[in-house]
């Protein structure tokens, strides 16, 4: 039951985020990251659908997967920080502060 949970749920990701690459089709590099996401979801779902494939097999890959999406989120992390951070000016702090009531 566990490996069948687990493929419904990595094609359903998958699913989402080929759809979210098809609306955001003219963003370039965003559009080629959700598909390659979105086909490694897709590639596991089918991996863990397969009557071959054990629960151990499934962490295994879990893990990896957990190692390649902290490696998209840091280089995406990078990516803001050097390349779209610096576009945007920051906001002044005092339009953070609440109005007091008092």
């Amino acid at each position: 039951m566990t490996m069948v949970l687990s493929s419904v749920w990595l094609a359903g990701g998958g699913v989402v985020l080929i759809a979210l690459a098809l609306a955001l089709w003219p963003m370039a590099r965003t559009r080629v990251a959700l598909l390659t996401w979105g086909a490694i979801d897709l590639l596991l779902s089918l991996m863990a659908a397969s009557s071959r494939t054990d629960i151990f097999t499934l962490l295994y890959a879990g893990a990896a997967y957990a190692v390649a999406f902290g490696a998209f989120q840091l280089s995406a992390g990078l990516w803001i920080w050097r390349t779209a951070a610096p576009e945007v000016a920051p906001t002044g702090p005092s339009r953070w502060r609440a109005a007091s009531s008092l």
